[in-house]
C-alpha cells in the first residue's frame, strides 16, 4: 500500500515539472514552450574524493509561442530543473542504478539547491536566478564525492550537454539485458527507463576513485 502511494505522490509531483519545463497553456492562451537548458560539467571521467563536480546550467528567458512562432519573455523569476544522482551498479531487472545524493556534498556557487521532489534521496532541484542583463537564467552548483564507485547524472526534463565526451563507455560496464545504451534509473524503489542513451544528451557519467 506504502509502495502505491509513494507512486501516487510521484506521478502527481512531477506532472507540474512537466508541464512548466515543457510547455504551458495558460487560461486557454497561447502554447508556450521553453528552450532546453544548455548544461556544461566539468571536463574528464575520473574525480577523486578531493575534487569537486561542477554543472553549470544557462537558458534563454524567452519562451517560444507556438500558435504565433515568436518568442516572448518568460515571466518566471527561476529556472528550476530537477536532476537526478545515481550509482550505477549491475543489472537488476530493468535497472542499473540507484539513489545517490548521499554520496555528496553539494554545493552552489550562483542559484541554490532543494530537495523538494518526490525523492530527494536521487532527486536534487537546481534554482537559477537571472542574470544581470535578465536575458538567461544560470545555476552553478558543485558534487564534491564521498565515496567511491560509477555514477550518472541525468536531467529529468531533458537538456542539451554540451559537453563533447559524455563518459559513455562507463555506462557500458553496467548492460541490462545485453544493451549497453540503456539507463534504468530506480529512484525510491521506482524505476523508469531511459533508452538510447548516448542520443538524448541529455546524461552524464563520471567514475570517482
Amino acid at each position: 500500500m506504502k509502495s502505491k502511494i509513494r507512486k501516487l505522490l510521484l506521478v502527481c509531483s512531477c506532472s507540474p515539472l512537466l508541464m512548466a519545463a515543457l510547455c504551458e497553456k495558460i487560461d486557454d492562451g497561447p502554447l508556450l514552450t521553453n528552450p532546453k537548458t544548455k548544461v556544461t560539467i566539468s571536463e574528464g571521467a575520473v574525480f577523486s574524493t578531493n575534487d569537486t563536480l561542477w554543472i553549470t546550467g544557462v537558458a534563454s528567458t524567452m519562451v517560444y509561442n507556438e500558435d504565433t512562432q515568436d518568442s516572448i519573455p518568460n515571466t518566471n523569476e527561476y529556472l528550476s530543473e530537477v536532476i537526478s544522482v545515481l550509482r550505477l551498479q549491475p543489472e537488476n531487472r530493468t535497472s542499473n542504478s540507484t539513489d545517490a545524493v548521499n554520496d555528496f556534498e553539494l554545493i552552489s556557487r550562483s542559484g541554490s539547491i532543494d530537495f523538494l521532489g518526490a525523492c530527494p534521496e536521487a532527486d536534487i532541484i537546481a534554482n537559477g536566478p537571472r542574470t544581470a542583463n535578465g536575458m538567461s537564467y544560470r545555476y552553478e552548483i558543485g558534487l564534491v564525492p564521498k565515496n567511491t564507485g560509477d555514477f550518472a547524472l541525468n536531467w529529468v526534463l531533458g537538456a542539451s550537454l554540451t559537453n563533447g565526451n559524455l563518459n559513455l563507455e562507463i555506462l557500458e560496464k553496467y548492460p541490462i539485458d545485453g544493451d549497453t545504451n540503456q539507463l534504468g534509473l530506480t529512484k525510491c524503489g521506482i524505476t523508469s527507463t531511459l533508452l538510447n542513451v548516448g542520443a538524448s544528451k541529455r546524461a552524464y557519467f563520471f567514475t570517482v576513485e
